[in-house]
């Protein structure tokens, strides 16, 4: 997620309330060819910051054309895509009337209505972002839904550094000491609506993946071309990390140097990484692998007869992902990230 997608959600939470609904279209192209049936999905961010992207609708590819069809009470955040492309999705704001999509094979263009048009704007322009967003919360800060969202931003991983370098010390005082009054009471209520999160992952993931369950085998290739399984890598390790990543994937890039270090420091412990790259293009993938220095064990999933599909094995429906399998062969840790997984791993192999 984009930290210059935070002037849009300022603006869309000025109409939140009091609106009755109204209907909307989306009319999609695809310009190349594609397969007919192919699936295009539609998912709602809006206030849920925290609580991820609900899929909302699905239709199928029609003679290169998709609709969807609705009714909103308020403009707001939605995530398009398309299972299997590249690219894969786009980030549009839905208001009411109609908005025109076009997937190419190396872009997507939207036009929609007057709030999407200001998001490209804020997008495609990084000249004096970061003033763009102090002038909104700055005007709009007496908003309640307007401290939701930047305490919401501020505290997302991976965003949180960028916000608070970008943004906040260009904050007046007096919002400053506004926000601070409320941290505690946000600080809470983020809490509960992560371990809600929490509690809903686990029960909506398959029984063979939960936590606590034994690991489920597969085999992949790997950057030397040789094909690995896992159960020959994990033999004489203490705890085996999967990192799921692609290197088209910025909050897996920005999550990198954390990965590195953890292996740096526990490497020699009994710790051994595997990444597990979703990548399509073999020398994307490579590129990536050397140019990060990622020098753990690195294998791809792409369709091919060697390679199992170790995404649907392990109900990875979005990166970065992160599992931790202990000496035993156990699930003991699922979607951690930043400090949180390496104080983890620094547990499991005291």
């Amino acid at each position: 997620m984009s930290i210059k997608i935070l002037p849009v959600l300022l603006l869309l939470s000025l109409s939140l309330f009091g609106q009755e609904k109204k209907p909307y279209i989306i009319r999609g192209t695809v310009s190349d060819p594609i397969n007919e049936d192919v699936t295009v999905y539609l998912e709602q961010m809006g206030l849920a910051i925290t609580e991820g992207w609900p899929r909302i609708d699905s239709v199928k590819i029609k003679n290169g054309k998709f609709v969807f069809k609705g009714k909103i009470d308020h403009p707001d955040l939605y995530r398009l895509g398309i299972k299997g492309t590249n690219p894969k999705g786009t980030i549009l704001i839905i208001e009411p009337g109609t908005i025109k999509v076009n997937f190419s094979r190396t872009n997507i263009d939207v036009s929609g209505g007057p709030i999407q048009e200001d998001f490209v704007k804020y997008v495609e322009s990084s000249d004096h972002f970061g003033d763009n967003v102090v002038y909104f919360i700055n005007k709009y800060i007496e908003q309640p839904v307007i401290r939701t969202f930047v305490f919401r931003f501020l505290k997302i991983p991976n965003l949180q550094h960028e916000c608070m370098d970008t943004i906040y010390p260009k904050l007046s005082q007096e919002i400053k000491e506004k926000l601070e009054r409320e941290k505690l009471e946000w600080d809470k209520r983020l809490k509960k609506v992560q371990e809600k999160q929490k509690l809903e992952e686990e029960k909506n993931t398959p029984e063979a993946v939960r936590t606590g369950k034994p690991y489920t085998d597969f085999k992949a290739e790997s950057s030397d071309g040789s094909t690995l399984r896992l159960s020959e890598i994990r033999k004489g390790k203490r705890l085996v990390l999967l990192d799921f990543w692609a290197s088209w994937c910025n909050p897996c890039m920005k999550e990198m140097p954390n990965i590195i270090q953890i292996y740096k420091d526990y490497k020699d412990k009994g710790l051994e990484v595997v990444g597990i790259s979703l990548d399509r293009n073999k020398e994307a993938w490579t590129k990536a692998i050397e140019k990060n220095q990622m020098k753990w064990i690195q294998l791809i999933t792409t369709k091919e007869p060697v390679n199992e599909d170790i995404n649907e094995l392990y109900h990875v429906k979005a990166i970065p992902y992160t599992i931790l399998i202990d000496s035993s062969g156990t699930i003991v840790a699922r979607k951690l990230r930043g400090e949180e997984l390496r104080e983890t791993v620094e547990k499991l192999l005291k």
